[in-house]
């Protein structure tokens, strides 16, 4: 039981006269800047993810805008359809809105992102 004790409490001093050592030299820092290089990494990545997943959606959505446009191009205003048609544009429509405005959000939170990376490195 006293060389369990005794091989602790060596083990103990040894970790602690590491500790030091590295802080003397610098490498506690190091670690500590690398480890902030890290995270704000990861932070830019989910948010290019973000943005680029939203950016898809609203491409999609402006796409089915065109093909309504194209439609009603080519419905005479009497028919059910055409109402059909402007009640589906209206709505995406609205939708596009608030998809524009959730990239934009998701757009500034990449360029945090990016401008706290890129202060790391200075």
């Amino acid at each position: 039981m006293d060389m369990i004790m005794s091989a602790t409490m060596f083990r103990a001093k040894i970790e602690s006269f590491v500790e030091a050592y590295e802080d003397f030299i610098g490498i506690k820092a190091v670690k500590e800047a690398q480890a902030g290089v890290m995270k704000w990494e990861e932070k830019l990545s989910a948010a290019q993810l973000a943005r680029r997943e939203k950016q898809m959606e609203i491409k999609s959505l402006q796409s089915r805008l065109k093909e309504i446009h194209t439609e009603l191009d080519r419905t005479s205003r009497g028919e059910d359809r055409y109402l059909h048609l402007l009640t589906e544009e209206h709505a995406l429509i609205k939708k596009e809105r608030g998809l524009l405005e959730q990239f934009e959000v998701l757009e500034a939170d990449e360029r945090e992102s990016f401008h706290q990376l890129s202060n790391r490195f200075m």
